[in-house]
């Protein structure tokens, strides 16, 4: 594709011996020019919307690992830590 960008130095690369054919001497001349270069870099996609991440809040929220029970209903955080334990004991 490149190849009258390229011929002058893939002539430089076999006469140096720094290419051992011709298809080595094309892809070392491609890579060498800076226009073909940046023809043939791919670019990054700029990222969509959907890809963007969007910054949460964890303020007020529940650790992760926390499940609310729905068998407490206590009154007070002693009753909350009875039902886990009966909860987590298999006692329900």
């Amino acid at each position: 594709l490149y190849f009258d960008n390229v011929r002058e130095d893939m002539v430089a690369l076999l006469g140096a011996s720094r290419a051992k054919s011709l298809a080595d001497a094309y892809d070392m001349a491609c890579y060498a020019n800076p226009e073909v270069r940046a023809l043939l870099t791919p670019k990054p996609a700029p990222p969509t919307p959907a890809a963007t991440p969007r910054p949460i809040s964890l303020r007020g929220a529940a650790p992760l690992n926390s499940r609310p029970s729905a068998r407490s209903g206590g009154d007070s955080i002693e009753d909350d830590i009875h039902a886990a334990i009966r909860e987590v004991s298999g006692r329900i």
